[in-house]
């Protein structure tokens, strides 16, 4: 090898050598910001972790040395899950009665409120009828006022039918109370939908239900899950 080639290749090695430091001085920039954010996320995480961990400590012991360390195993602190809670002299009904009442009530007014609100949706967007503007407008009535203003005429509605304190008042109640604001929602989700789809499916044999079910709530059917 010349001298001319040993300088060329020694001058190489070094331009080759700048090259992966500049490289790598780029990549280590672009990093820093989200490795200092991971940092920081991790710091600020790590005591409320620890928290959580305690609660779940503490939960299933009687009591704490130095109050980290767990004395005892129990679990008198879960026993609301399989018996009836007193505090205070009060008895409180059993847990699961209280989930399965939550549960109904959760499942029948998603089913009302969707119901509802889909079927007043559709016929704002597609029909064309007098008054359909002011029927829409009016729909917003229920969320114009603060919901405290209703609860005297509430009351009064469901003592009248004698459904206080029971879960088919609570069901009607909250479903009836937010078919408004959802039927104004819905109806813009129906607006998004080309008539031609609607005129495509009639043309085809579809009846106006079956153009309803198998068309606009299949290209609605994410806006209608929310």
């Amino acid at each position: 090898m010349t001298l001319y080639e040993q300088v060329e290749s020694v001058s190489l090695s070094r331009t080759e050598n700048q090259f992966d430091r500049s490289v790598r001085l780029q990549q280590w920039k672009r990093r820093l910001p989200n490795t200092v954010s991971i940092l920081v996320m991790t710091v600020t995480t790590i005591p409320l972790l620890f928290l959580y961990i305690w609660l779940v400590l503490i939960s299933f012991s009687d009591g704490f040395v130095g109050g980290i360390i767990p004395t005892s195993f129990t679990l008198h602190n879960w026993s609301f899950l399989w018996s009836k809670l007193e505090i205070n002299g009060y008895v409180y009904p059993n847990i699961w009665v209280v989930f399965g009442n939550t549960l109904l009530i959760a499942i029948c007014i998603s089913v009302l409120e969707v119901s509802f609100s889909v079927a007043a949706g559709y016929v704002l967007s597609r029909g064309n009828f007098p008054g359909s503007g002011i029927l829409l407008q009016s729909t917003l009535l229920t969320h114009a006022f603060p919901a405290i203003t209703g609860l005297i005429a509430a009351f009064y509605i469901l003592n009248t039918v004698g459904l206080i304190n029971t879960l088919t008042g609570i069901i009607l109640l909250k479903a009836f109370t937010g078919i408004g604001m959802s039927t104004w929602l819905i109806k813009g989700f129906f607006d998004e939908v080309p008539r031609q789809l609607e005129w495509a499916a009639s043309v085809d044999g579809s009846s106006r239900f079956q153009t309803f079910f198998k068309y606009t709530c299949r290209m609605c059917g994410r806006a209608l899950s929310l």
